[in-house]
């Protein structure tokens, strides 16, 4: 509207006027990129996972070390293992109920005793 009369505003006045602050106006968000894959880290953690697939990403990234002699970052192979669906699925464990504890009932008197003592004292004991 005032570009079209030929008057020039700045940002800042535009940013009083609407009562926003200058730095929301001038702020453009930027997407981040993707880092590149490195195809032979990769290649070795396929072989790895073909071999040993219940090794989580930890284990995978010692056997790369120790094994294929690769100096490789915890996060990028968990990054790599990520990307491409090739985690271990946690077992899930399922529900486990108590054991079914019934009452204690015994069939004549001085026939069945409990206690939650570890040492009995005794007074002539010794």
């Amino acid at each position: 509207m005032l570009e079209a009369e030929g008057k020039r505003v700045s940002l800042r006045k535009i940013a009083s006027w609407t009562g926003v602050p200058w730095s929301t106006m001038q702020y453009k968000p930027r997407r981040r990129s993707t880092p590149p894959v490195d195809k032979n880290v990769e290649h070795a953690i396929y072989e790895l996972i073909q071999r040993y697939p219940r090794y989580g990403y930890r284990r995978i990234v010692g056997m790369l070390r120790r094994k294929m002699n690769l100096v490789v970052n915890r996060k990028k192979v968990q990054r790599i293992m990520q990307r491409n669906g090739w985690g271990v699925r946690i077992r899930f464990k399922g529900f486990r109920p108590r054991t079914g504890s019934s009452k204690s009932v015994s069939d004549s008197l001085n026939h069945r005793w409990a206690t939650d003592m570890t040492n009995f004292f005794c007074r002539d004991a010794g």
